[in-house]
C-alpha cells in the first residue's frame, strides 16, 4: 500500500510565521551569549544553526523556548490550506503520516482546531528527532513506524528541505508552491513532483 507523508507548515495549514524574524532573534540570542560561531545567517536553516551548537545543550534549549512562543501564536491563528481536508478524506485509506519541524505543543494546538489529527497513523514533531530537516530522520521514523518501503512512499511539503529529506531516503518528494521555499528555488531543488494546489497530489497517486 502507498503511504503519503505530509509536512505541515506551509503544506497542509498556512502558519504565519516570520521565520526571518525568528532566526533574527535565534542569532541576536547566540551573540550575547558571546559565543564565537563563525558567520550566522538568516539564510541558513534552524537546523544549519542548530548544528553550530553541538554539545551546548542548554544554549539550544533556549532556542527552543523562543521558536516555540512564535509558533504557539502562529497556530492559534492558524488556517487550513484550500483543499487540505477533502484531500485527506480521500486519501484516508492510505497510509498517512506527517513530519514537521514544528514543536509538538503548537502542533497539537494546530491539529485539535482543525480536526487533523485522525488522518495520520504516525506523527513526527520536532521532539522525536535528534536534528530536524534537511536531515532526513524524522521521515525514516515515520517510515519505520509504518513500516512502508520508500519507493512506495511520497512526502509532500513546501520547502526545498523537505524535498532533500525525501531524496536521502529515496522517498517520491512531491513539492508544493505557495509555502515558505519560492517556486523558483523549488524548481531548483528538483523535486519529483510540483504542484500548485493539494488537489493537484490526487492525479499523482
Amino acid at each position: 500500500m502507498k503511504s503519503v507523508i505530509f509536512d505541515l507548515d506551509g503544506t497542509l495549514i498556512r502558519f504565519n510565521i516570520e521565520w526571518l524574524e525568528v532566526k533574527s532573534k535565534i542569532i541576536k540570542k547566540i551573540e550575547e551569549e558571546g559565543l564565537n560561531l563563525g558567520k550566522l545567517s538568516v539564510k541558513d536553516s534552524i537546523q544549519g544553526i542548530l548544528d553550530k551548537l553541538e554539545g551546548l545543550k542548554d544554549m539550544k534549549e533556549e532556542i527552543y523556548k523562543i521558536i516555540e512562543k512564535y509558533e504557539v501564536e502562529a497556530a492559534l491563528k492558524a488556517e487550513l490550506r484550500d483543499g487540505a481536508i477533502e484531500v485527506l478524506e480521500v486519501l484516508k485509506n492510505l497510509n498517512l503520516g506527517l513530519v514537521t519541524n514544528n514543536g509538538e505543543r503548537a502542533v497539537n494546538l494546530i491539529l485539535n482546531r482543525m480536526g487533523l489529527k485522525k488522518y495520520f497513523k504516525v506523527i513526527v514533531v520536532r521532539e522525536d528527532v535528534e536534528k530536524l530537516k534537511p536531515y532526513p530522520f524524522g521521515l525514516k521514523k515515520a517510515l519505520n513506524s509504518l513500516k512502508v518501503d520508500p519507493k512506495d512512499s511520497y512526502y509532500v511539503g513546501d520547502s526545498v528541505y523537505d524535498i532533500e529529506a525525501s531524496r536521502r531516503l529515496g522517498v517520491k518528494s512531491v513539492a508544493i508552491i505557495g509555502g515558505i521555499s519560492s517556486k523558483e528555488d523549488l524548481i531548483r531543488a528538483k523535486p519529483d513532483y510540483l504542484i500548485s494546489s493539494l488537489k493537484d497530489l490526487l492525479l499523482i497517486l
